[in-house]
């Protein structure tokens, strides 16, 4: 074989490296291993049939994007989460997605709105078909395009290692908390925000359902309202938001 041929072998194994990460991965947000399992190298690896360095990395991966944690001398374990943990991610979540949204109202396109139409009628017919894991998929997605036409590398880097965290919460929302319907009707003030080119308005459409999701779920684990909550507190969760994107300069 000729030094010019591919090298078939590294990318078989790039594929079973991905394979392996989307497998965990996929696991863990459907609950299939829960908060606090023991994962042992050398026993994913005989299930799955593989050796252990894609197992060793997935995981490693997986604890970048804090799905897992490894603790010394003890091993990896997936990753519990507290109504804290919630509150950080989805406010960090909230600054993030507001800026994108401020940043993309500027420079959006006829093509970039209709692209977000799209997402949202599939997320339209995967709620009347009461498919909860197309509509979670489809709703990442939107606000991945949010982060996206930012055209922030930096901002859309932020926010991809909090995405798979993201979406096990998304869906701890929608199965517990929130109607499909609602979850979809949460988007469409923002396509329209961004089809006025309102940076402020846009930044409030899309922020404002994260708070009240986030803050949502949070209540829910610490059983403090059964899962509700009070609008006045989502005003106020907002105005917090403001008076600290003002105070680093937003």
């Amino acid at each position: 074989m000729s030094g010019d041929s591919p090298h078939f072998e590294k990318i078989k194994q790039r594929v079973i490296r991905y394979d392996v990460l989307s497998s965990l991965r996929a696991a863990i947000l459907d609950g299939t291993l829960k908060a606090g399992d023991h994962l042992i190298e050398a026993e994913i690896a005989e299930q799955m049939g593989v050796s252990r360095g894609p197992i060793r990395e997935a995981l490693a991966e997986l604890e970048e994007e804090g799905l897992v944690v490894k603790y010394a001398y003890r091993g990896t374990f997936v990753a519990s989460f507290s109504a804290r943990d919630v509150r950080e991610i989805y406010s960090l979540r909230c600054l993030l997605e507001g800026y994108a949204a401020r940043l993309a109202a500027v420079r959006i396109q006829p093509e970039n709105i209709e692209m977000l139409e799209d997402i949202l009628n599939s997320m339209e017919k995967a709620a009347d078909a009461g498919n909860l894991d197309v509509l979670v998929e489809k709703d990442i997605r939107f606000h991945r395009a949010i982060c996206q036409l930012s055209d922030h590398s930096l901002l859309f880097q932020t926010w991809s290692k909090l995405a798979s965290r993201v979406r096990l919460f998304l869906t701890l929302a929608d199965q517990v908390y929130f109607t499909p319907d609602y979850i979809v009707g949460t988007h469409y003030p923002t396509i329209e925000a961004l089809r006025k080119r309102d940076p402020d308005l846009a930044e409030k459409t899309i922020a404002e359902p994260i708070i009240e999701v986030g803050e949502t779920v949070a209540r829910g684990m610490e059983e403090e309202t059964g899962g509700e909550i009070q609008k006045d507190r989502i005003t106020e969760l907002w105005e917090n938001v403001l008076k600290g994107r003002k105070l680093v300069g937003g």
